[in-house]
């Protein structure tokens, strides 16, 4: 894949990338000309363990110092063939389903035969366990583990998280849907592979709602109950756009918020 593609499966700034190709944070790309230069899942599996780091409230520093301990990852053609048809079968799984998709179908899209298809995936089942996961990480990349100062600073992350979510709606609630689909199968893999995923979905708001239990923002609740509703109210007001057009993103959020954070019952005196 090119830098633009990288920067946006990676949800990263091109300038963000090239910073930390300058302080050897990333690896380099693999250049077929002057001005082709390739990445692949290498790069993305680095740029995903720095921001875990960073998230873990490492310096840039210090994160470089821990990566030149640890084996250079490196990028081939291997990688960037089977990025390709990550990439490929996730839209393929998305727009048809698990059912509808074929390995014919896709070996087609991707130019190449089933035979060498099936030497990058032993089958289409272990094709969506991989597309699950990787598009589960581009939508919910980690979030800052630092503990929140204050309700304000608390108030903005949880905003931001949630207009990320809305704002890019229309994967999200494929996945949710491709989910559903694959527990329906009747294959115990599949459907573990299915609950797994939708679990930590459900439970991504977990560790920001401990930290914020722990700063005293938040009441003392089961975090992961109420992750779960969170996550229930930004899937319906998400739906709720689907439904009305008229209803903008800024008018969305404003109506959530204020009913993640006031509750519907009037003070009573």
């Amino acid at each position: 894949m090119k830098i633009g593609e990288l920067a946006r499966r990676a949800r990263m700034s091109r300038s963000t990338l090239h910073y930390y190709r300058g302080l050897g944070l990333l690896q380099p790309p693999r250049r077929l000309g002057p001005k082709l230069h390739l990445y692949g899942a290498a790069h993305l599996e680095r740029l995903s363990r720095v921001r875990a780091l960073r998230a873990e409230g490492l310096s840039l520093d210090e994160i470089r110092a821990q990566l030149r301990g640890e084996p250079a990852a490196t990028v081939g053609e291997a990688d960037d063939v089977r990025a390709e048809i990550v990439d490929e079968a996730t839209r393929q799984f998305l727009s048809r389903g698990y059912d509808a998709m074929r390995m014919a179908d896709l070996a087609a899209a991707v130019r190449m035969s089933k035979t060498t298809l099936y030497q990058h995936f032993d089958g289409k089942q272990a094709l969506f366990v991989e597309c699950i996961t990787r598009l589960r990480q581009r939508i919910f990349p980690p979030t800052p583990g630092a503990r929140p100062n204050d309700a304000s600073e608390l108030q903005q992350r949880a905003y931001e998280r949630t207009r990320e979510l809305l704002g890019d709606f229309e994967p999200f609630d494929a996945m949710q849907t491709l989910l559903h689909s694959a527990l329906a199968q009747g294959d115990p893999t599949l459907a573990s592979v299915a609950r797994r995923e939708l679990h930590a979905i459900a439970a991504d708001s977990v560790p920001a709602l401990r930290e914020a239990m722990d700063a005293g923002l938040v009441r003392r609740l089961d975090p992961e109950a109420v992750s779960y509703m969170l996550f229930g109210a930004v899937m319906w007001i998400g739906k709720r756009m689907q439904a009305d057009p008229e209803l903008g993103l800024d008018s969305a959020l404003a109506v959530y918020w204020d009913v993640m954070s006031r509750g519907i019952l009037e003070p009573q005196p």
